[in-house]
């Protein structure tokens, strides 16, 4: 509980011990940062450089989409059941730990896990949940994100929804 109030000294790592995990270009290092920036990585807030930047994004999508296989974006649990959870993040444990336990009930489910939210596969997550009537997100946000992103990329109106937001971990109880 009180580990975000700690305070701790690590030493810094030496050049050699950065070379080791940092991509090296030519004989001078590669730096990643979150801001707009050039081909080599240098901050750049010019707006010609920002479109380009984003459109060499937006062609990494288009690569990823279609090299990527649909089961390495979606986990799909115990095809067929009766009805089928939907969740994303965090919730996978607690959401197979219902399923088993609904399943000695004598109820069975399923439990699509989204691992890839950019690029969404539309089609295939559209696929599977078109087999099902009923259709439930499990979510760990206030706003139900993954239901809504599933509706926006599918078209599926997923109506039926478990939220907790309270900052705790969800538990069966």
């Amino acid at each position: 509980k009180f580990i975000a109030n700690s305070i701790t000294t690590i030493s810094l790592p030496s050049h050699d011990e950065l070379g080791k995990s940092l991509k090296m270009v030519g004989n001078g290092i590669k730096w990643y940062t979150g801001d707009e920036h050039d081909e080599k990585g240098h901050i750049c807030e010019d707006p010609v450089n920002r479109m380009e930047m984003v459109k060499k994004r937006m062609e990494k999508l288009k690569d990823i989409e279609k090299d990527v296989d649909n089961e390495r974006k979606v986990l799909l649990h115990e095809k067929g059941g009766d009805f089928l959870l939907v969740g994303w993040g965090s919730v996978k444990r607690v959401s197979m730990k219902a399923l088993n336990e609904m399943a000695r009930e004598g109820k069975r489910g399923s439990y699509l896990h989204i691992k890839y939210l950019l690029p969404f596969p539309s089609r295939f997550v559209s696929s599977i949940i078109d087999e099902y009537d009923t259709v439930i997100g499990i979510e760990h946000n206030y706003g139900g994100q993954i239901s809504k992103l599933i509706s926006m990329n599918t078209g599926r109106k997923i109506e039926r929804k478990i939220i907790k937001y309270n900052g705790r971990p969800m538990y069966l109880n």
